[in-house]
């Protein structure tokens, strides 16, 4: 993976931020979206919206496995949608069904964030509400095993301490502009 460059010049296709919960996919992806005139897709809120419960809900009733399987579907489902930038859950990537699809239809943007600047921007309400952060300590884990899947999307968008969204997304659009992902 490289920030800029590739020898790999697919159609454009949907933009999918990849990143550990509290990188800013949400926020960053609605004003990429804007800027690309492009429309914006929540994954979680898309399952959350099919399922009709929230996230931590699915993870208590149903486990882990039966959410990832439902994210995978929600995934395939995006190929009848126009491109758009996805927000992608922070586990979306983990599975290789989950890689390949998000492959297949687009390309990937990591919003590599350091662990200590999400701890930062999660108080414990917002940890409360997401069903893998139980602890700092195993939220911590979970973020190591992770960086090396992240590090396999295309385009990798460093996010510095206390960078706005906004920042971060003319980041994007300069990265996108020199990786020629698409005429913006």
């Amino acid at each position: 993976m490289s920030d800029l460059d590739s020898s790999d010049r697919r159609a454009p296709g949907h933009l999918f931020l990849w990143g550990f919960m509290g990188s800013g996919k949400s926020t960053v992806g609605r004003l990429l979206a804007e800027r690309l005139g492009r429309p914006f897709i929540d994954l979680d809120a898309r399952i959350e919206a099919r399922l009709g419960r929230i996230i931590a809900d699915v993870f208590a009733a149903d486990g882990e496995d039966a959410f990832r399987a439902h994210e995978l579907e929600s995934l395939r489902d995006l190929s009848a949608v126009p491109a758009s930038v996805v927000a992608a859950g922070g586990g979306a990537p983990v599975l290789e069904d989950s890689r390949q699809t998000m492959a297949q239809l687009g390309w990937s943007c990591w919003l590599d964030v350091a662990f200590e600047e999400i701890c930062d921007r999660l108080d414990a309400a917002a940890r409360a509400r997401r069903p893998l952060f139980d602890s700092v300590e195993k939220a911590c884990s979970l973020f190591n095993l992770r960086r090396p899947v992240y590090a396999e999307a295309e385009l990798r968008c460093q996010v510095e301490r206390g960078e706005s969204a906004l920042d971060t997304t003319d980041k994007i659009v300069r990265h996108l502009r020199d990786f020629t992902l698409c005429a913006i």
